[in-house]
């Protein structure tokens, strides 16, 4: 093992003294540069690489607590840091730890064990993290990159695309009857083909889109998003004769376009894959405990907030529970092409709009006797 830089910083000389001693009887070499003032254990940090430091929380003028924030808020890194105290207050424990302190020890109780323990597992949490920290960012921006792709492929496929399908129809219109039925056959198939590519590439555009562009973050009433997506549904609602209900619903917080997008994929699918039934849809809404989100995305940092979980049930064809989580994935149909249209990424767009609201989706189904989507998303009184 490689020595380990440490910073002592204690105003008591005999505390640094025990506890310098105890740090040369641990089975590790170490280089220790001792400070016996706040301000000069913050410029000891700042001017060195050190990988773990044991700081006095009872100093004189600037207590470790503030010294311990000051720390956490720098450039460097490294950052496991172990509190030390002469007070075993659990409150100062939960207090530092919370702010940055991988690790909290009373003096009277202090051994060499305990100190090496602390100290090689603050180094280790503390790589850890970095390196999660560093895999975290690399795969945020390899994702941006992916969307960005996504969003340049889809938007400059778009015309081409156009000018194919519009071409296509006109020679189904202009020579339609006037050839051999396989011509006719051939051309509808080609025409079918190109539309269905369009919206496939318009849906990826879209769905290139969700989480990039939403300014439009705020607190609202669930049913106004309800009510925006029913209005857009109304044709599809009027041929099928559905009927909509839904309980009273919350307010919540998040871009409400996206939710109308949300409940308008949902019901729409609902009425898209009703079977021989008249549709019936019924939302409903419940709060629940953060914890209890199982699953859930939301920050453990924010307690006692509520998050609302959101059922739309329907009484149509239903799916195989067993393709859960392909029901989600991108082109995935679960029914034959005959049995509803679509081009298979309305569940994901869902997916994605409640992931970007720190929330999960997930369904329960009986074919044959319906399906309910359940989704869950932050109550009006948080910001995202």
């Amino acid at each position: 093992m490689k020595s380990i830089n440490i910073l002592l910083v204690d105003d008591d000389d005999v505390d640094r003294m025990m506890i310098v001693r105890m740090l040369k009887s641990c089975d590790f070499e170490s280089k220790i540069i001792e400070m016996d003032t706040a301000q000069s254990g913050l410029d000891a940090f700042k001017q060195g690489k050190f990988d773990c430091v044991l700081l006095d929380y009872g100093l004189p003028g600037m207590n470790g607590s503030e010294v311990l924030q000051q720390m956490s808020n720098g450039s460097d890194p490294t950052k496991a840091i172990i509190m030390l105290t002469g007070q075993g207050n659990e409150n100062i424990a939960a207090h530092v730890l919370k702010n940055g302190a991988k690790d909290y020890l009373a003096k009277g109780s202090i051994n060499a064990g305990a100190l090496q323990r602390a100290i090689l597992n603050a180094i280790e949490k503390t790589t850890l993290e970095h390196d999660l920290a560093l895999q975290r960012e690399e795969l945020e921006q390899s994702n941006q990159e992916l969307e960005q792709f996504a969003y340049v492929t889809s938007h400059d496929l778009q015309e081409p695309l156009r000018i194919i399908t519009s071409f296509l129809q006109l020679l189904e219109k202009r020579y339609k009857g006037k050839l051999d039925e396989k011509a006719d056959k051939y051309i509808h198939f080609a025409v079918d083909g190109a539309q269905r590519m369009q919206t496939m590439i318009s849906s990826i555009l879209e769905l290139s889109r969700i989480g990039r562009r939403d300014t439009d973050i705020s607190n609202f009433d669930a049913e106004d998003a309800v009510s925006a997506a029913i209005g857009n549904l109304k044709i599809a609602i009027d041929e099928s004769h559905a009927k909509i209900t839904h309980d009273p619903l919350p307010q919540i917080c998040g871009s409400i376009n996206r939710v109308t997008q949300l409940f308008q994929n949902l019901v729409g699918n609902a009425i898209k894959y009703c079977g021989d039934a008249v549709p019936e849809i019924h939302i409903t809404a419940v709060p629940i405990t953060e914890g209890a989100a199982e699953g859930s995305t939301f920050s453990t940092s924010i307690q006692c907030q509520t998050v609302w979980k959101f059922a739309v049930i329907d009484n149509g064809m239903g799916m195989n529970q067993e393709f859960h989580d392909r029901a989600f994935l991108m082109f995935q149909q679960l029914q034959a092409r005959e049995e509803g249209k679509g081009v298979g990424i309305g569940l994901a767009l869902c997916k994605k709009i409640v992931e970007t609201h720190r929330g999960r989706i997930w369904f329960e189904s009986i074919q044959g006797e319906g399906t309910s989507f359940f989704f869950t998303l932050p109550g009006g009184d948080r910001s995202l």
